[in-house]
């Protein structure tokens, strides 16, 4: 039974028994003491243990996870022996040195012969090839330069065909060479480099590749360093103090001159652009606020929505000033582009014009604060009507769809004028719902919720108070009209009215289809209907749910409610398009 020691070795921790370890350390130190006086010995010891830790990391299976003797023995085979390093003059001292290593341990005269045979074995084996991106000789990623070494070819001459093939396949190749930039990997260390080219990974190759590397290193930095003696630094700082002179008195003018162009560029182009906006601002605003000269749908309604009674052309004034005071600061920017040498100072003007400015904000504000607040309250006007159902008789439940004054209407975005007399104008709108509801007593009745907005509840409830609508009754049909009128004075301020129609139980009705874009109910009904279903069909409320009368009694044949009819309950969705039916008072 072994003993079992735990090292780490190239930055990995293997299991090794007491015999191979021994052996590994033994090998270890004649290394170290070989390549004592090498220079870049700590980078070449380095590098020969990373090697090390890949040998044993792929003779280690999971059924074996501790290095043996014979493992060590074919790391060593592999890696070689120091005396490999040396030509035949320097063999003997390896040599001797070898014969000392040798007192010490019987069987590594075993170790030599198997060296000396794997050694001729080894020239005539061939390595296989990594595929790494040399970086060191590559132009861009490195990709070609690898790849040249790992086919064996000449890098110079696979650049040249990897060009004429991207041309040739529409740039393919391009991608192909992207693809291979990321995912192929760099050497990272002197074994990834002696891969890359084939070359065997033993203690020599990695030797004369880091000696290589500081020899090269070394001659670089020795011709930097005669490049650097040879110099004269006094010389070369007044040659180049001579230079700077001259280019900046040379091109000092030009510069300037150049900046100067273009500023005088940016100048003229903030001149036109500001002026043609100041003409635009001054043409709105004497053709709106002087001439009252406006046909857009804010100057038309102006006075409708306007809560603070501000005449339009002070509106107008207004915005005029806030807007064309920062085009005139602009306008200021540009003539200071324009006349860089002009001694003339805007400061005092452009001041003013800031001040003036921020006083037009802060009174639209004011005014806007005011208009703001002239909604604020909601009043209602409520009036409630019984009804005589005749016995015996259906109540028709339908819209108006007559209309006595169709060329008095003048059409406005969200209400309507409409002249009901000679010179006199009312306004006209279609915000209205009807919602049918069960009666809790045995008559019917109509409750007519007039509704609007004001600066506090009493002007709201006054303007409320002003709506006037209209329905006829006859015993058995119940007429609506589709609009309500208020008058000028009033504006537009959240007018609506609101129906309710209370149905008492076992009250057959029939619901007429143009009823539908104002129509609401909360009552469940026998056929799982919704909102437009409802309409065009004879129903008779009973234990406070709709039963059909004209339906078939499978519910699987009833007409299905399109997309634009459902809705989350029985509740549906008002529309307030601009009123298509016929006006009757």
């Amino acid at each position: 039974m072994n003993k079992t020691i735990n090292i780490n070795i190239g930055g990995t921790f293997f299991h090794i028994d007491e015999e191979a370890y021994d052996e590994l350390q033994h090998y270890l130190v004649i290394l170290k003491k070989s390549f004592h006086e090498t220079q870049g010995s700590d980078e070449i010891i380095s590098d020969i243990e990373h090697r090390i830790a890949e040998l044993f990391s792929e003779r280690l299976t999971d059924l074996r996870q501790v290095i043996n003797r014979k493992d060590v023995d074919r790391v060593i085979e592999i890696m070689g022996r120091p005396e490999e390093l040396t030509d035949q003059e320097e063999n003997s001292e390896f040599a001797s040195k070898e014969e000392s290593y040798s007192s010490t341990n019987t069987s590594d005269s075993t170790y030599k012969t198997k060296d000396t045979q794997s050694e001729k074995k080894s020239k005539k084996r061939h390595y296989d090839k990594e595929l790494f991106r040399d970086t060191e000789e590559g132009i861009i990623g490195g990709v070609l330069a690898g790849f040249g070494h790992y086919i064996g070819f000449d890098k110079t001459w696979v650049r040249i065909i990897w060009l004429l093939l991207t041309f040739i396949t529409g740039g393919t190749f391009l991608l192909i060479y992207l693809i291979l930039w990321a995912i192929v990997p760099e050497p990272k260390s002197t074994a990834d480099r002696l891969k890359m080219k084939g070359e065997r990974v033993n203690v020599s190759n990695i030797e004369k590749s880091i000696r290589q590397e500081f020899e090269t290193f070394e001659r670089e930095v020795g011709e930097f360093s005669n490049k650097v003696k040879n110099t004269d630094f006094k010389q070369m700082g007044d040659n180049v103090k001579s230079s700077a002179e001259n280019i900046s008195k040379k091109g000092k003018p030009f510069v300037q001159n150049f900046f100067r162009l273009i500023a005088k560029v940016i100048g003229i182009l903030i001149l036109i652009k500001t002026s043609m906006a100041a003409i635009f601002l001054l043409f709105s605003w004497f053709a709106i606020g002087i001439l009252g000269m406006y046909d857009g749908f804010f100057f038309q309604d102006f006075a409708m929505l306007n809560e603070t009674d501000l005449p339009l052309w002070v509106a107008a004034t207004l915005a005029f000033v806030i807007a064309v005071i920062p085009v005139v600061l602009f306008m200021i920017l540009g003539l200071k582009l324009v006349f860089l040498k002009s001694e003339r100072s805007y400061r005092s003007t452009g001041l003013t014009l800031f001040g003036v400015w921020v006083l037009a904000i802060m009174i639209a504000g004011f005014f806007g604060f005011k208009q703001s607040i002239g909604y604020q309250a909601e009043g209602s006007k409520t009036t409630t009507t019984a009804l005589e159902l005749h016995e015996q008789a259906r109540l028709h439940i339908m819209m108006n769809p007559n209309i006595d004054f169709e060329d008095q209407i003048e059409e406005r975005s969200g209400f309507k004028y409409v002249e009901i007399a000679p010179g006199e104008r009312m306004i006209l709108n279609d915000d209205i719902d009807i919602i049918v509801k069960a009666s809790k007593s045995n008559e019917a009745s109509i409750k007519v919720k007039r509704k609007a907005n004001g600066f506090d509840n009493q002007s709201a409830k006054e303007r409320a108070s002003n709506v006037i609508y209209e329905y006829n009754y006859d015993g058995n049909k119940l007429i609506f009209n589709d609009y309500y009128i208020h008058n000028i004075e009033d504006k537009v301020k959240g007018q609506e009215v609101d129906i309710t129609l209370f149905i008492p139980e076992n009250t057959e009705f029939t619901l007429d289809e143009n009823l539908y874009r104002y129509f609401y109910t909360y009552l469940d009904n026998n056929m799982d209907f919704r909102r437009r279903s409802i309409l065009d069909h004879t129903w008779k409320l009973k234990n406070n749910e709709l039963i059909c009368l004209d339906c078939k009694s499978d519910k699987s044949d009833a007409p299905e409610a399109t997309g634009e009819d459902q809705s989350e309950g029985d509740l549906g969705t008002h529309s307030t398009d601009s009123t298509s039916g016929d006006y009757d008072f």
